[in-house]
């Protein structure tokens, strides 16, 4: 008896970071469920403005329903667009919708309240994304814009006393990045990151400042649109995904929660080093890449395996000949000569060499790796392995195979190590530059396995079977009435009686063709239907054929719902059919022509 419900095309999903198994969608209310989706709970009424699309203004009227263009393209509207959850306050929920609220509520969803107006922002901007503070309760950010009306200002706001009042966080981003979306580091609560219209866009600052990322000589990432972000905690990854259906990694972030401008004044700064697993990864039988699966095949390659070190230099470490020449290039007026004892050091200096020292617990040196030396930041991969024991060999071949690697060493076992950043001076002395910083190395999990539900799948597959039938049959008997009603206005014999008959029937059919395969004039105007039977046996029966588990008991219910609608639908069919037999019968009695059977 509830009315239909509204989702939005990008309608959330969300799981609770307090109990285990919990997660929530919307439509135009807050759905709950407590076992993993296999049941779901409403916990909140209509939560939007609850407007009807057909009567809205397009443009500068509202239009006859008759002279829509192409409504069957958007999306409903007055639904919630997203969901989330406060991991710091248990049951602290806020929502955002596409008619320009933000509702808040701090008990579970039993009570809901509107949230003051945003600064600056109109009253059914389309509010992009919600997202909780991650390290207090009762704070929220909010990503929103109004592109639709014409304004391409960037609207980015923050809340702390759960939702009275908001501050813009939109710094200084320039006019024309509409913003989609926001996360924030759960380690530093100034590091912000945010999908745009143009690309990613990061703030070390709680958003006074923002920074493109990805961009450069040699960027990493095109100008696309990023509508959603992610980050794997564990391994802080940031993970964007485009509006182009592509997926950007962004692997081990966490560089930029120490990237002040103190540090990077420093000479040289390495930064944290994240949690290495140690496997022994895929060993390709063939050249470097997909040479087999053709130019359409796509995936980028993995990460670098290993410990990866980041580390940042103010300078670069350079030769004496190298730092007289670009001493040179500034000075102003005349330039001194070195004197020839200098000229003379300069030819017999070699190239300046630094390296990543990894040494184990007991501060024995395990691997000393080249490490570029260029001003700026940089990343070295650590393979966990000692060197190879292979003789140095300065000879390349003109031909190797491409599926042969450079000789390689053990690996090392799992445990704790640590990295130093340090330069082999001419003089036989070693300069630490950075460092040391740990790095724990550790074993990888083993899989875990799944149930099987090919009896469901059977089952379902059977009603499916049915239910299709059933609709073809629909179509065999509308044909059927149209044939009728032709020989009944030719017939000598005919009645207003035998048309009376024949309609009651036609309507019988058409209400049983409206619970099993859903109602015409919602879908011609692309409106939000009720569940059909077939509707229903079709999302549990398709899903469950991408599914190796057991089916949910959504699916279940699903399934057993529809199978106990269907029957008395099959019944109502064959008391149609058995009618449709005796009018034809009257028909052929009063003369009318031959009609299908």
């Amino acid at each position: 008896g509830d009315p239909p419900e509204r989702f939005n095309w990008d309608a959330p999903i969300l799981c609770s970071p307090h109990t285990e198994g919990r997660i929530y969608t919307a439509s135009q209310r807050v759905w709950r469920s407590d076992d993993r989706g296999d049941s779901w709970t409403a916990i909140s009424s209509d939560l939007t403005r609850d407007l009807s699309r057909l009567e809205l203004a397009t443009g500068d009227r509202v239009w006859s329903v008759d002279d829509l263009y192409d409504h069957m393209a958007m999306s409903f509207y007055s639904t919630i667009t997203d969901v989330s959850e406060s991991p710091v306050a248990d049951g602290e929920l806020w929502v955002g919708t596409d008619d320009g609220l933000v509702q808040h509520s701090s008990d579970g969803g039993a009570t809901w309240a509107a949230s003051d107006e945003l600064p600056g922002l109109a009253e059914r901007a389309f509010i992009n994304d919600v997202e909780a503070c991650l390290h207090r309760p009762g704070a929220c950010f909010v990503a929103a814009d109004d592109h639709k009306n014409g304004d391409y200002t960037p609207y980015l706001f923050e809340t702390v006393d759960g939702g009275e009042t908001w501050r813009s966080i939109r710094g200084d981003l320039p006019d024309g990045v509409i913003v989609w979306q926001i996360e924030q580091d759960h380690i530093d609560p100034a590091l912000l990151f945010i999908g745009a219209e143009n690309g990613l866009y990061v703030s070390l600052d709680g958003g006074d400042h923002w920074h493109r990322m990805g961009q450069g000589d040699s960027p990493s990432m095109p100008t696309i649109a990023v509508r959603d972000l992610a980050i794997q905690r564990r391994d802080d990854d940031l993970v964007a995904a485009t509006f182009g259906r592509g997926f950007y990694v962004l692997d081990d972030y966490s560089p930029l929660r120490g990237m002040s401008a103190e540090a990077l004044a420093a000479p040289a700064m390495m930064f944290p080093i994240r949690q290495a697993w140690r496997y022994v990864p895929h060993q390709r039988m063939q050249a470097e890449g997909q040479p087999t699966l053709g130019s359409t095949a796509f995936r980028t390659d993995n990460p670098p395996f290993g410990a990866v070190v980041t580390y940042h230099l103010s300078a670069a470490v350079e030769t004496a000949r190298a730092a007289r020449l670009a001493a040179e290039k500034d000075a102003e007026g005349d330039v001194p000569f070195p004197g020839f004892a200098a000229l003379a050091q300069e030819r017999l200096e070699t190239a300046p060499v630094v390296q990543l020292v990894v040494r184990d617990a007991d501060g024995a040196v395990v691997r000393r790796l080249d490490a570029p030396h260029a001003a700026g930041l940089h990343r070295v991969a650590w393979d966990l392995r000692r060197p190879a024991h292979d003789p140095v060999n300065l000879t390349k071949p003109e031909f190797v195979e491409p599926w042969v690697d450079d000789p390689v060493g053990p690996l090392c076992p799992a445990g704790t190590y640590s990295v130093e950043l340090v330069r082999l001076r001419a003089d036989g002395e070693a300069e630490l530059l950075a460092g040391p910083e740990p790095v724990e190395v550790v074993d990888v999990a083993t899989p875990t396995g799944s149930d099987d539900g090919t009896a469901f799948g059977a089952e379902v597959d059977d009603l499916r079977r049915r239910i299709a039938g059933a609709s073809k049959e629909i179509t065999a008997l509308r044909d059927r009435f149209t044939h009728l009603r032709v020989a009944l206005t030719a017939a000598p014999g005919t009645s207003p009686e035998h048309f009376g008959r024949l309609d009651a029937c036609h309507r019988s059919v058409e209400a049983v063709a409206t619970q099993l395969t859903g109602d015409p004039v919602l879908a011609d105007l692309n409106e939000p239907p009720s569940q059909s039977v077939k509707s229903l046996a079709d999302r549990a029966g398709h899903f469950h054929l991408y599914r190796t588990g057991a089916p949910t008991q959504t699916q279940r219910a699903a399934a057993a719902r529809a199978a106990a609608e269907f029957a008395p639908l099959r019944d109502a069919l064959d008391a149609a059919f058995a009618e449709l037999a005796e009018i034809t019968a009257a028909v052929d009695a009063a003369g009318g022509t031959w009609t299908p059977r």
